[in-house]
């Protein structure tokens, strides 16, 4: 008895490993008769499987999801300095991660939250709580920002694959190095000086474009900064005609009052 359930666990386990394989090389999704012809089964024992295309697709998510949280908890993500360790979860995603990334373009997910998706989510919310804590991450993030932002690029760099615009290293390599540029504290001892945050263009009394207005205190950043904005641009973190201009005088900006108008004809 146990035999013969080992037997029928491989069996289907193989029809999951050929369905995966139909989806992620693109083209049209796979019938129920062309996934027992790849497989090599007859279309009697793929039903006993799998009754329903619906079902197969379900098992087909459960088994991705459960592969990539065990990928996971090998990889020692606690073992290893936090840049490392998002790097190991993008490899890990962009190679296990290829075959689920083509069901979740095709047919949208799949079934709701389960354990292995519950100890995916426990894993990579403690990695960046703490890279928030030991500074590799910029204060003014939350955990909650940083995973949005890292859960798109990883469902990216899975898709990469599936649809081998990449490979598994070009895609984990590329989507690390531009979750790490944007989302790394930086340790240049100028990087939170107000005049070197980005600024917007906004109508401004007195001057006339091109000019630089200094950056409200919401596009500031983290308190610290926002309180070196205040002090130079002003409560409310805007700028008036005569603070633009003593700014563009002593930090090099391009503030200018509009040019007079022409003298009246006599």
């Amino acid at each position: 008895m146990a035999r013969s359930a080992a037997i029928q666990g491989r069996v289907a386990e193989a029809i999951l490993d050929v369905a995966a394989n139909l989806l992620a090389g693109g083209g049209e999704p796979p019938s129920m008769a062309e996934i027992a012809a790849a497989a090599g089964v007859g279309r009697a024992t793929l039903y006993r499987h799998f009754p329903t295309r619906e079902a197969l697709l379900q098992a087909l998510s459960t088994a991705a999801r459960d592969a990539t949280a065990t990928r996971l908890a090998e990889a020692d993500l606690d073992a290893v300095p936090v840049t490392e360790a998002i790097a190991r979860v993008a490899r890990v995603v962009a190679a296990g991660g290829s075959k689920y990334a083509a069901l979740i373009s095709r047919f949208g997910i799949l079934g709701a939250a389960g354990a292995a998706e519950q100890q995916i989510g426990t894993m990579i919310h403690a990695l960046l709580q703490r890279g928030l804590d030991d500074g590799t991450f910029r204060g003014d993030l939350t955990v909650e920002e940083l995973g949005f932002v890292l859960g798109q690029l990883l469902q990216a760099a899975a898709r990469m694959t599936a649809e081998r615009v990449a490979g598994v290293e070009k895609a984990a390599a590329l989507i690390t190095s531009v979750f790490l540029h944007g989302t790394e504290r930086r340790h240049d001892t100028n990087a939170d000086d107000p005049a070197n945050l980005p600024t917007v263009t906004r109508p401004v009394s007195g001057l006339a474009p091109p000019f630089r207005s200094c950056p409200t205190v919401r596009e500031a950043g983290s308190t610290d900064v926002q309180a070196r904005v205040r002090s130079r641009c002003g409560s409310a973190g805007g700028v008036g005609s005569e603070t633009a201009l003593a700014l563009g005088a002593g930090r090099g900006w391009r503030g200018s009052r509009a040019p007079a108008p022409p003298p009246r004809p006599r």
